[in-house]
C-alpha cells in the first residue's frame, strides 16, 4: 500500500487521479493556504453558540459527506461484497 496526500493508504495498482506535478501543486497549495483556510473557518464558527455551530457544520459539511457516502460508497461497498 501506498500513502495519499493526507497520509492515509492508498491501494497500489490503481491509475493515479493525478500526475505527480499536479499532486504536488495540490500539496503546495493545501500547506500554503491551510492557516487562512483554518481561520476562516474559525472565525465563520466562532460568533455562533455551541448548539448553533454545531447544526451548521452538520448542515454544511457533514449532510453533504453522509449523502456521497450513502448514495455513491455503500452502493459500491454492497456491490462489490454481494
Amino acid at each position: 500500500m501506498g500513502k495519499t496526500m493526507m497520509g492515509g493508504s492508498s491501494v497500489e495498482g490503481m491509475a493515479p487521479k493525478y500526475t505527480e506535478q499536479e499532486q504536488q501543486r495540490i500539496n503546495a497549495l493545501l500547506e500554503q493556504n491551510m492557516p487562512l483556510i483554518q481561520q476562516v473557518l474559525g472565525n465563520q464558527m466562532a460568533g455562533l453558540g455551541t448548539e448553533e455551530s454545531q447544526r451548521q457544520f452538520e448542515s454544511q459539511y457533514l449532510a453533504p459527506a453522509m449523502q456521497n457516502f450513502e448514495q455513491q460508497v455503500m452502493p459500491s461497498i454492497q456491490e462489490r461484497f454481494q
